[in-house]
């Protein structure tokens, strides 16, 4: 690991999930096993009056047992390494969260054949006088 990058440790679902829709989804630190984490999170939410705090976590330091266990505990834990100056020139895109909003996934997969599959899905976002919506499909013939 060089000095430029940013180590992510997650699970395979999370990992196949940013793969396929490259990004990133930002967690509610309520639900962390890392307590210590979430207790200062909640600090920062309560000092600033924000309605919601979302982060996720990176490491810069060297692995350890602890990045392992906490954030990609069992045996499909995944360890992404991200580019720091790229991932920290991010852009946000979509609706800003409102007091009151609503995110809305779903979608359909049909296997056509053995071999052919279709799919289709709907993402949603609505807030206080705002909305985003996309839908999205995919054709698949594997050969």
């Amino acid at each position: 690991m060089t000095a430029v990058t940013l180590r992510r440790y997650t699970n395979l679902a999370a990992t196949v999930h940013l793969l396929r829709n490259r990004c990133l989804t930002l967690l509610n630190p309520e639900s962390w096993d890392d307590r210590n984490d979430a207790y200062f999170l909640a600090q920062y939410k309560e000092r600033t009056n924000a309605s919601s705090v979302l982060a996720l976590c990176f490491a810069e330091a060297s692995e350890t047992y602890h990045h392992w266990r906490v954030f990609s505990s069992g045996g499909d834990g995944v360890c992404i390494e991200f580019d720091r100056p790229k991932l920290l020139g991010f852009s946000i895109t979509g609706v800003p969260l409102a007091e009151d909003s609503a995110l809305i996934d779903a979608g359909l997969d049909l296997a056509l054949g053995p071999n052919t599959t279709a799919g289709v899905s709907y993402s949603g976002q609505f807030g206080d006088g705002v909305q985003d919506n996309a839908v999205k499909g995919r054709f698949a013939w594997l050969f």
